[in-house]
């Protein structure tokens, strides 16, 4: 049986430096966790915002490793610019392509990922009654095995590339010569 140490942030605004970070994370009750611009490794776990947790940060890219993966529920806020620099510049959310899991978003304020969501084996599951998902990111791309809309939920996918900060990639975005196509 594999242990998985779990830290719940129930008060206040909590800062989280980048690098590894172990097992589950649950942002509830309205505290916000803070991530610190860099690369957060989450390793076996998952991060977890319930109720009115908020999760923040700006010049920040997410990497699951292949059994790790996020739920944003309930009223979260979800507020992530992507890196800027570096070999993950224009990534907000990254996985292996090992991991076939499913990352979930029912919050109704899941305002802004800007950057590419890159989950290619996963699955992005997107749920609720009339929240939309990214509306407040200037561009967001991506990549996944499956997307799954269920109930009145809109996923936004703005290509405002020009007004953001955060770099897109060649090859995607405004950097490919033909149109935009799901497959």
């Amino acid at each position: 049986m594999l242990f998985r140490s779990v830290t719940y942030l129930s008060t206040g605004v909590n800062f989280l430096e980048p690098g590894v970070h172990c097992g589950n994370f649950v942002v509830q009750n309205g505290a916000s966790l803070q991530l610190l611009a860099g690369e957060h490794y989450f390793v076996n776990g998952a991060l977890n915002l319930q109720g009115a947790g908020t999760l923040t940060g700006s010049d920040v890219v997410l990497i699951f490793d292949k059994s790790s993966h996020f739920t944003f529920q309930d009223q979260a806020t979800v507020t992530l610019q992507g890196r800027r620099t570096g070999a993950y510049a224009g990534f907000v959310i990254a996985t292996t392509r090992q991991n076939t899991g499913t990352f979930s978003i029912s919050s109704t304020s899941a305002e802004k990922l800007e950057g590419i969501i890159y989950i290619p084996n996963a699955t992005l599951s997107v749920t609720g009654a009339g929240n939309k998902v990214a509306q407040q990111s200037a561009w967001t791309v991506v990549v996944a095995q499956s997307i799954q809309l269920n109930g009145s939920a809109d996923l936004v996918i703005n290509s405002n590339y020009a007004t953001s900060s955060v770099p897109v990639p060649k090859g995607v975005g405004d950097q490919i010569p033909t149109s935009v196509r799901l497959s």
